[in-house]
């Protein structure tokens, strides 16, 4: 009787082994009843220094539903690591961090709830979640890390909603080939580096409330066609958009913003969207940022809206397929090589009333097609340099209310044959045709008082030239160098 007694209390307590254990980790309490793990208590989860180390790893095949019960803090690194059967976990709201590996390989989790108390997943933490089908990016989540979702291959949407998040680790979601959709939240400010490198969506939407655009942010999502940059943003960083070779239309409403370049190996923001065909820039923007668009090849054609005041340089260096461009009434700035290597741009509308830096030398320098200048009515002054060695220019139209025509406007037009300035023009100022060796005639407004010191210097084919009797003076002398720089110096026919 008493081994039976013996026996029979063996077997309850194998079974009651089986069914029901716990004990205690860190401050807190774990018990397992028949499927269910459930974590009580007060504080943090202790961080296991390995894959097996969690006090309930050797019952990982049974635990299907995991509760996390309110005021743990934290879930410690390698907790649930290769969980195989977890297809449900309970994380509350006092949680805010999710440490390394948590839960690494827990292939039947296939949705899980991350509250906004989080603000740090670890590195790998919901790595190899091969079923997982759907993840939200909390409010107040600041840091993500190396790898946190890789390989979650059924991994379908993401919403983020991260405000403010600074650090996003190497390839968060790398082999997450099977993203179709990524919501970005209304209220995010800021996109990480690296954030959705090499995604397969075919559409972004960046809300209007984004400032910051990371590095490498948006590269490689080679099956986008178009995006919208929003009015708030600050900064686009290092190759926020690069390899995204099917992007045909960028829409650039960005007021104020830095954007990443490299000029001495020709790269900007997105000069290797090599579909890139149409650029919209907004109403409301005033600068074109430096080398915002340089070298994007394809770009066929560029509409800048009235309300620019600055081109910085380099702005639209290299865009190779540009036919014409319209240099709006209230630019003051053209920058250094902004049109330079244009290769086909053969017109040029220029309408800047108050344009004071403008140096043709190097704004349009090697745009070798450039055979066509129109000046408009608003225009009254022509900066200095204004199209100096512009050496393509065949043919100039000029408005009705230009008064001035500044030192070197045209000097090097070297294929220029001839000039009619209307009588509008009361000053043509030294150097102004400058070794225009093709101009043959020229035709002085009436009004004009003076030639100044080489104005003509150098243009050896000119032939005919009509001096209206209101001049009373022509340029002579030398310059500093001794070399004789008078009005009509060089011209020999």
């Amino acid at each position: 009787m008493k081994r039976h007694f013996l026996l029979i209390t063996a077997i309850l307590f194998s079974i009651a082994t089986a069914f029901a254990q716990g004990g205690t980790t860190g401050p807190l309490t774990w018990n397992i009843s028949g499927n269910t793990l459930t974590i009580s208590g007060t504080g943090a989860m202790p961080d296991y220094p390995n894959y097996n180390a969690s006090p309930w790893f050797s019952y990982r095949e049974s635990i299907n539903i995991v509760i996390i019960e309110n005021e743990v803090t934290s879930i410690g690194n390698y907790a649930f690591y290769s969980c195989n059967n977890l297809s449900s976990v309970t994380i509350p709201n006092s949680v805010i961090n999710i440490g390394d590996n948590a839960f690494v390989g827990c292939i039947n989790l296939t949705f899980v709830t991350i509250p906004n108390s989080v603000t740090n997943i670890g590195n790998w933490a919901f790595a190899f979640c091969i079923n997982l089908l759907s993840i939200t990016i909390p409010d107040n989540v600041t840091s993500i890390g190396e790898l946190a979702f890789s390989n979650c291959e059924s991994l379908l949407t993401i919403n983020y909603n991260a405000i403010d998040c600074a650090i996003m680790g190497y390839e968060a979601f790398l082999n997450c080939e099977a993203i179709t959709t990524l919501n970005i939240g209304n209220q995010v400010q800021t996109i990480p580096n690296s954030a959705f490198i090499g995604f397969k969506i075919t559409s972004i939407i960046i809300p209007d409330e984004v400032k910051n655009i990371g590095d490498y942010a948006f590269a490689y999502c080679s099956n986008i066609t178009s995006i919208t940059i929003p009015e708030n943003v600050t900064s686009i960083g290092e190759r926020a958009f690069w390899g995204c070779t099917s992007l045909q239309t960028v829409n650039y409403n960005a007021v104020n913003c830095t954007m990443w370049c490299d000029p001495g190996y020709y790269y900007s923001t997105f000069s290797d969207c090599s579909a890139l065909t149409t650029l919209n820039i907004g109403n409301q923007i005033e600068i074109i940022p430096y080398y915002a668009f340089g070298h994007c090849k394809n770009l066929t054609s560029v509409i800048i809206p009235n309300s620019i005041t600055r081109i910085e340089d380099y702005a639209f260096i290299g865009c190779s397929k540009i036919t014409t461009v319209t240099i709006p009434e209230k630019v003051t700035y053209t920058g250094y090589y902004a049109f330079s290597e244009c290769l086909n741009l053969k017109t040029v509308n220029f309408n800047a009333v108050n344009c004071t830096i403008m140096d043709g030398n190097h704004v349009f320098s090697a745009s070798y097609a450039f055979t066509t200048l129109n000046i408009g009515n608003p225009v009254q002054t022509l900066p200095p340099s204004a199209f100096a060695y512009c050496s393509s220019i065949t043919s100039v139209t000029i408005g009705t209310s230009l008064t001035t025509i500044s030192g070197g406007a045209f000097q090097d037009c070297s294929s220029l044959p001839s000039i009619t300035i209307p009588d509008n023009v009361m000053n043509i100022e030294g150097g102004a045709f400058f070794r225009c060796n093709s101009l043959s005639s020229v035709t002085l407004p009436n009004g004009i008082t003076s030639i100044e010191s080489a104005t003509f210097y150098n243009c050896s084919s000119l032939t005919s030239i009509t001096i209206p009797n209101s001049v009373t003076s022509i340029g002579g002398g030398s310059n500093t160098n001794g070399v004789p720089w008078g009005a009509f110096t060089g011209c020999s026919n």
